[in-house]
């Protein structure tokens, strides 16, 4: 807590300014595909193929 608590008194305008200096991540949206390991994981454990739907 007493490591996080500087970040909760910071002044707002400092941390708009960081912000707007901050351009949008360059991301590419895309559709998650489990791996063969994560669907024998899930398999193994007795959860549904279609666990996440």
């Amino acid at each position: 807590m007493q490591s996080t608590e500087v970040y909760l008194r910071a002044d707002p305008t400092e941390k708009l300014e960081a912000l707007a200096e901050m351009g949008p991540p360059m991301l590419r949206p895309r559709r998650f595909r489990a791996s063969d390991k994560l669907l024998a994981m899930l398999k193994a454990i007795g959860r549904p193929l279609n666990y996440a739907e």
